[in-house]
């Protein structure tokens, strides 16, 4: 019992320490971009600490704006955009290690890292921790279990035209030969979706048709 809980509490002190080294390393490369950065813009009409604070600002937004040209691309060409329809359910992820987590999905991005919350997780040696908040780093991930109430095709369908409508006005720009035949291939990908439903619906038909013949 002694030893259980010990190793409970150095796995606990583990995991603080390596998130804790995470957030440093993060915070030391911003400040060394930062300065670096505040050399090349450096005037004598502004302060120096007034130049950081407008880097800071445009560096976090850099990191937390959503739908960057790259996350579109992989939500149109991944099942990351499957992931988004599993927001805010609960799940069961396993990871390549032997463990899993089960919980909500608080958010997922396009490279499919995911963040969970109220959640247990459960060690290879089976091992239980409950975690407020527990991020999942998409090259740790094995499976992600999808609730048996989401309905694939049409929970991709969803997300993709909620993507669709939170798109820029392009208007008044000029359409590039890549725009035109990712637009064609979205399209294709839709009817093809589209198909898919219509086949297994006339296929649920028949099959009704036949059990009541």
């Amino acid at each position: 019992m002694i030893s259980r809980l010990f190793n409970r509490f150095f796995v606990n002190c583990v995991q603080k320490a390596s998130f804790l080294l995470v957030i440093f390393i993060e915070l030391a490369t911003l400040v060394t971009r930062i300065n670096i950065s505040c050399n090349t813009y450096s005037t004598k009409y502004l302060p120096a600490y007034i130049i950081r604070l407008i880097l800071l600002c445009l560096y976090l937004y850099g990191i937390m704006a959503p739908d960057s040209k790259e996350e579109r691309y992989f939500y149109f060409n991944t099942l990351a955009i499957l992931l988004k329809a599993v927001q805010n359910e609960r799940t069961t992820i396993d990871l390549r290690n032997e463990a899993s987590v089960y919980g909500i999905v608080e958010h997922t991005d396009a490279y499919m890292n995911i963040v969970m919350r109220d959640c247990i997780f459960t060690d290879p040696r089976g091992d239980s921790y409950s975690y407020d908040m527990f991020f999942v780093q998409a090259r740790n991930i094995r499976f992600v279990h999808i609730p048996p109430k989401i309905r694939i095709i049409p929970a991709i369908k969803e997300q993709l035209q909620h993507l669709l409508v939170h798109t820029r006005d392009v208007a008044h720009t000029k359409r590039t030969f890549k725009s035109k035949h990712t637009e064609q291939k979205h399209r294709e990908g839709l009817a093809a979706v589209e198909k898919i439903l219509e086949d297994r619906k006339k296929a649920e038909q028949r099959l009704n048709k036949n059990k009541t013949n």
